[in-house]
């Protein structure tokens, strides 16, 4: 049996003596003891393939308490390399040699830090570098019309700013059509006395607008001379009417000395005046 530290022991198997089968079996004990004493104790800094060639080695420092921790997996699990120890927050350091790259998955990663906001690139080929951040363009937003109200109102960062659309009172809706991407402004149907509601058309020349208590309707203009009477049997309450005839009166258009030079005859509407 090999012993790692002090070289081989010579294991003795029994044979017919009767003394011998109990001298030999306590050598072995011993051996074995022996063997699993050193091992114990042994420390291995390197780790050879099958032609003795380097496959794995260890440095170790004086009053260790991290170290590196390997798990291996059960069906679809995963392998982990994990910073074990004492220490509450353990750092896993891997530094590649000279101008070598630190390769994960097929990535190789920079070699050195990259300066004050910039951030990795990949090239598409598999190399990543430190690059400065893309700044975009420099644009703003402004109101063209000649006239209105401006909805743009600033640019705050990245973010542009814009005024909402809001009703100032219960004439007008304004609601957002989504589907067509469009802000539909409407006027409400309101009170008589906002005449919103006044749907007339084709009006002529000295036609009146009256409510006749549920609408607005067209008045239509009267005849030449016609006035305009109250007559609470009409629907809209007032018609155009013919004045009555009347009295007349007589006024003296000129008086030379103690002459009438003309007279001149005027009607009077008895009905409206009951005395000159």
């Amino acid at each position: 049996m090999a012993n790692p530290t002090t070289g081989d022991h010579t294991l003795l198997y029994p044979n017919s003596g009767a003394n011998d089968w109990y001298a030999t079996w306590v050598g072995l004990a011993q051996s074995i003891s022996d063997y699993l004493d050193n091992l114990e104790d042994t420390q291995i800094s390197t780790i050879e393939d099958g032609s003795d060639n380097e496959l794995v080695k260890f440095t170790s420092v004086a009053s260790a308490v991290n170290f590196v921790q390997i798990t291996n997996a059960a069906t679809s699990g995963d392998v982990l390399i994990d910073a074990a120890g004492d220490d509450t927050n353990i750092d896993l350091n891997l530094t590649p040699k000279a101008a070598g790259q630190l390769v994960l998955d097929g990535l190789n990663w920079p070699t050195a830090d990259g300066s004050n906001t910039q951030v990795i690139q990949t090239d598409g080929a598999g190399q990543l570098s430190f690059v400065a951040q893309p700044t975009g363009e420099t644009n703003t937003a402004s109101n063209v019309g000649v006239g209105g109200t401006a909805v743009f109102k600033q640019k705050t960062g990245v973010d542009f700013e814009f005024r909402s659309i809001n009703a100032a009172s219960s004439k007008l809706s304004v609601s957002a059509d989504a589907g067509n991407n469009e802000v539909d402004i409407d006027v409400n149907v309101l009170n008589t006395g906002d005449l919103s509601d006044v749907t007339i058309t084709g009006a002529a020349k000295g036609d009146l607008l009256v409510y006749n208590g549920s609408a607005w309707v067209d008045l239509t203009v009267g005849s030449n001379d016609d006035r305009l009477t109250a007559d609470s049997a009409e629907a809209t309450g007032i018609k155009w009417a013919t004045p009555s005839g009347g009295g007349s009166i007589v006024y003296i258009e000129t008086v030379t000395g103690t002459s009438v030079t003309s007279l001149e005859s005027v009607g009077w509407d008895t009905a409206t005046y009951d005395s000159f």
